[in-house]
């Protein structure tokens, strides 16, 4: 277990790492395109704008942002952690070849990736016609769609870990 999560908890941070490093540079790509194009005046001026809306000037819309921001993030989070946990089952099961190891490992990381994609296509297929059925907006679908897939996400974890200790501990026998 602790070798499990030894190489689990620290490969997650990296992750994360690496995904806020990414998104930290869109937003300087993107203001630095923003400034050379518009100026920096007007750039000051949309982005006071931009946060009172996050501030609550305007309630609804304020908070439908303030909401969406938020599961996007969380769900961010959980697809993180899912998607390396699916990397480690991966490699576990690649590890149980006799012979082409890594090639088993990337075609399994492959198979159980297209089937969580399938899962998540119903899902957002489902979400999608609700909405044009006027039950919701299609921001409330995405918001539930967000759900959904995180909830997915979450017994992806669950069961890629249960997995992936089972094959580590009887299966590979490290020591």
């Amino acid at each position: 277990m602790s070798l499990f999560l030894g190489k689990t908890i620290p490969a997650i941070a990296v992750q994360i790492l690496v995904d806020l490093m990414v998104i930290i540079s869109g937003v300087i790509i993107f203001l630095g395109y923003y400034v050379a194009k518009d100026g920096f005046d007007n750039a000051i001026y949309n982005i006071s704008s931009l946060l009172q809306i996050f501030e609550g000037r305007y309630f609804y819309t304020g908070f439908g942002i303030v909401l969406a921001v938020t599961m996007f993030g969380i769900s961010a989070v959980i697809q993180t952690v899912s998607g390396t946990f699916i990397l480690l089952l991966s490699a576990s099961i690649g590890q149980l070849f006799n012979s082409h190891r890594i090639l088993m490992g990337v075609v399994s990381f492959i198979v159980i990736n297209r089937i969580i994609a399938a899962f998540e296509w119903v899902i957002n297929l489902i979400v999608t016609e609700v909405a044009k059925a006027d039950y919701y907006s299609t921001e409330t679908g995405t918001i539930i769609s967000l759900i959904f897939i995180a909830i997915i996400n979450i017994a992806v974890l669950i069961i890629s870990y249960v997995l992936n200790y089972y094959i580590i501990s009887n299966k590979l026998n490290p020591e």
